[in-house]
């Protein structure tokens, strides 16, 4: 499998071309990063923590070919950059950039007619387990449960609530048959009004990411709770994704879909 990474100088693009680097079955394709960054012509695989790849890093196209998927972790306008590398490609493409836009997600959608196109806000299978749980449960204890998701994350994180925290509040929404703009509250001033969702964000240290929700009723307390202790989860997910992708014929898709739902 060959790969293009986008956003290849970012914590998570470090962590992908690491675990590249080291599977025989895989190839770095290509690695880039936004015009004028200051590692531009470094190798990928030393600016990753490995020896030498032989992959620079590079601000457009040139001279990348035979790419099978592209991967992007960037931020919203990279991922613009990103679905137009795919289509100019014929790859596919995976994105894990969160706080997209709606032209972020018109392109997602404009690409998935000509590709495989999978967009999620969180790589973990672990994440995907917790929100097939909480869905589950908050159906079956309805919108009587008061709903409470707290996130935390490193403290340079662009991006608040998280988009994980968010996609969770939507599962958990629609779950509970509730319209997801009148249910989610991202800054409460005041009293919990019924139904409410709730997402609380904390910031600080090198925290990979964690997420508890917390379902609240009369005198007993629900929570599910995922901790990630290292990033490399999220890649390794990624990768995990990336095959699965591949199989399927041009479309956009969920990462649910990978789990039979």
């Amino acid at each position: 499998m060959r790969l293009l990474i986008n956003g290849a100088t970012g914590k998570m693009g470090r962590e992908l071309i690491a675990l590249i680097g080291r599977d025989p079955h895989l190839i770095l394709a290509g690695a880039l990063t936004r015009p004028g960054h200051p590692l531009i012509g470094t190798d990928a695989g030393e600016q990753a923590g490995l020896g030498a790849l032989g992959v620079a890093i590079q601000e457009n196209l040139t001279g990348i070919e035979n790419v099978d998927l592209v991967i992007d972790f960037s931020v919203a306008a990279g991922l613009l950059a990103a679905a137009d590398h795919a289509r100019r490609l014929k790859a596919a493409l995976l994105s894990g950039t969160t706080a997209l836009d709606e032209a972020g997600h018109e392109a997602l959608r404009a690409l998935a007619h000509e590709t495989q196109v999978l967009w999620a806000p969180n790589m973990s299978l672990g994440v995907q387990a917790l929100k097939l749980a909480a869905v589950r449960t908050a159906a079956a204890l309805g919108p009587d449960a008061d709903c409470e998701i707290v996130e935390s994350h490193h403290r340079g994180k662009r991006d608040a609530p998280s988009g994980t925290a968010l996609d969770l509040a939507h599962a958990i929404a629609a779950a509970r048959d509730q319209k997801a703009e009148d249910a989610i509250v991202t800054a409460r001033h005041g009293p919990r009004r019924p139904g409410e969702i709730g997402i609380a964000s904390l910031r600080g240290g090198d925290l990979a990411g964690e997420h508890q929700i917390r379902l609240i009723l009369q005198g007993e307390t629900l929570e599910l709770t995922h901790r990630a202790t290292s990033r490399t989860i999220f890649a390794r997910g990624a990768l995990t994704t990336a095959r699965w992708l591949l199989q399927q014929p041009p479309g956009l898709y969920r990462i649910e879909q990978m789990f039979g739902h």
